[in-house]
């Protein structure tokens, strides 16, 4: 990787709370997630005070947490998960420290819709319902924590067979001051349990078109 990257508007994918997303320049294989400065609240100094992480990490602790949770993964069964993109380290990019990770395409080249905009485009389906499903076995096997199942959260790829496949992209790892979702088996099975079931009703309820 080179030691600072130029980056224009043309390569920018998407944007969300904490992060900006960009496509990595001449490695179409490869997105880059740039960082934004935290939002002021109430009590911050002391909400860092109190968050190890946070002191450890700051502002690219997101970033942290999903490549933690990607190594453990890796560490717990001897596997590449093939359900969460490859973390590939961090880049200097306009001035600011990006994290690098696997981009997610559709077979013509194009970024994998959130599965938001997946339902929006093309409405909710048994196939589709089928994918997600499949998604949360995963999570099980490989015993991975999610932290939000939000619907943005969630890649939809179509692979050349015309079948659906479910990436996650944000909401890894446990962003509590004590790990129990690591700690505690039955925490892990019951917290996942509920987040598969609020990915399902949420996907049925979003309004195709």
């Amino acid at each position: 990787m080179p030691e600072e990257l130029i980056l224009t508007d043309a390569d920018k994918i998407g944007e969300g709370r904490g992060r900006r997303v960009y496509a990595y320049p001449g490695h179409p294989e490869w997105i880059i997630k740039l960082h934004k400065p935290f939002r002021k609240k109430k009590l911050q100094l002391l909400r860092r005070q109190m968050r190890y992480m946070g002191r450890r990490f700051g502002k690219y602790r997101h970033s942290i947490f999903e490549a933690e949770e990607y190594t453990a993964m890796v560490a717990r069964t001897d596997r590449i998960p093939d359900f969460v993109p490859g973390y590939r380290g961090l880049v200097m990019a306009q001035g600011e420290i990006g994290a690098v990770f696997d981009a997610i395409r559709q077979p013509d080249g194009q970024i994998a819709p959130t599965l938001r905009q997946f339902l929006v485009a093309e409405g909710y389906s048994p196939a589709l319902e089928a994918a997600i499903n499949h998604l949360w076995a995963q999570v099980v096997a490989f015993r991975c924590v999610v932290s939000d199942p939000n619907l943005s959260n969630a890649l939809v790829q179509r692979r050349d067979d015309g079948s659906l496949r479910l990436w996650l992209v944000d909401g890894l790892g446990e962003r509590t001051v004590i790990p129990i979702m690591r700690m505690s088996n039955w925490v892990f099975h019951r917290n996942t349990t509920k987040s598969h079931q609020i990915m399902l009703e949420r996907a049925r309820t979003v309004k195709r078109g």
